[in-house]
């Protein structure tokens, strides 16, 4: 059971996410935090010691969450082409049923302050990448890919484009543009690149 603290901190954490859906984090002051989380605003120095800290908790939190929807994305019973569109699906399909948190998501990892904090966020990364490495290495020893297919370079070109897409999909016309999101097409695309000699078409 989550402790009274556990709860004010997630609830601030929360709160950050939402506003960021509605303005950049540098527009987001400490008073906005409060309120919008119902804490009080002592309480976010106490968790997080500043606006950074509260920054640093923010993206690790986003990265958390990425993780474990990414964690129940994933599936060990079938190849990685199908794992992998089986992930752009539910990418999409969050990012339909959770607009405000995708914006929110986006606008953190695209906010040029966000250097600054990487090297806090480099254990994060690698969990993540932790989490597709042995899928690459089992369809690397049965064929289905190039033993030297880097796996974090295949990963930033799915999910930059995913990310695309859901913000296409949350903006619309904003973006230029006009297609329909296809995660098959996506996926066949970088297997083209990817597949071993024995599986090419």
């Amino acid at each position: 059971m989550a402790s009274a603290g556990d709860d004010k901190r997630e609830a601030l954490l929360e709160a950050g996410i939402d506003l960021l859906a509605e303005r950049p984090f540098s527009r987001i002051t400490m008073n906005d935090i409060a309120q919008r989380s119902g804490v009080t605003k002592p309480m976010i120095y106490y968790y997080f010691g500043s606006k950074e800290g509260f920054y640093r908790g923010l993206a690790r939190f986003v990265i958390s969450s990425v993780r474990e929807e990414v964690m129940r994305a994933l599936r060990t019973d079938c190849t990685l082409r199908e794992t992998f569109e089986h992930y752009s699906r539910m990418r999409l399909e969050y990012a339909r049923m959770n607009p405000r948190r995708t914006k929110a998501i986006h606008r953190l990892f695209s906010d040029e302050n966000i250097g600054e904090y990487i090297a806090d966020l480099v254990e994060e990364l690698e969990k993540f990448l932790d989490i597709w490495k042995p899928l690459f290495e089992e369809a690397a020893e049965r064929g289905e890919i190039r033993p030297d297919t880097g796996c974090w370079l295949v990963l930033e070109m799915l999910n930059s484009t995913l990310t695309h897409f859901m913000m296409h999909e949350l903006l619309g016309s904003s973006i230029p543009g006009k297609y329909e999101p296809d995660p098959e097409a996506l996926v066949d695309l970088i297997f083209r690149g990817i597949e071993s000699d024995g599986r090419s078409t």
